[in-house]
Formats: C-alpha cells, sequence, structure tokens
C-alpha cells in the first residue's frame, strides 16, 4: 500500500493551453477540459507532465505566500525601527 500512495500524484497543477486550438480539443483522460478563457487545475500526472513537455499546455506558476509575507514582515519592522528611532531623537532633544 505504501508504494501506491507513494506512486499517487498529490495535488494538481494548474495549466494554461499554449494555442486556442489546444482549448478545443485537448481534454484530460479524467473529463476535465478547458474553459473558453483562463486556466484550469489538472492533477499533477504524467498525462499533464507529457503535454507540458511537448509545449501543448505551460504550467502557471504560483505566487510565493512566503517571499511576500517575509517582504511585508521586512517592512513592517524597517518602518517599526525607523519610529522609534525618530522617537529617541525627540527624547533627546
Amino acid at each position: 500500500m505504501e508504494k501506491i500512495r507513494a506512486a499517487k500524484p498529490i495535488g494538481g497543477i494548474r495549466v494554461t493551453p499554449t494555442d486556442d486550438k489546444y482549448r478545443k480539443i485537448l481534454k484530460h483522460p479524467n473529463g476535465m477540459g478547458f474553459r473558453s478563457e483562463g486556466s484550469v487545475e489538472w492533477p499533477n500526472d504524467r498525462f499533464t507532465k507529457r503535454r507540458i513537455a511537448e509545449g501543448v499546455i505551460k504550467a502557471e506558476k504560483k505566487p510565493d505566500e512566503k517571499t511576500t509575507s517575509d517582504e511585508h514582515h521586512r517592512r513592517s519592522r524597517r518602518h517599526t525601527e525607523t519610529g522609534e528611532a525618530a522617537e529617541q531623537q525627540q527624547n533627546r532633544s
């Protein structure tokens, strides 16, 4: 059972067709086709990986939430430190 679980693809991948002709004719074996616009989420399996390698579809990149959160944290801390420094200078005067 462990080998089966390990081989089973986990999660999905958001894909977009590279051309409108593929949007109309291409469907995943699970029956999921493309909408008239935008992307869809397909299983991250061999079929999907093969279509990406062929150049028929392309995977959309996920935004890196951790980086965004870290940048926000750094900015917040910088503003806090700047504010504290300004207060200390006013207290010294």
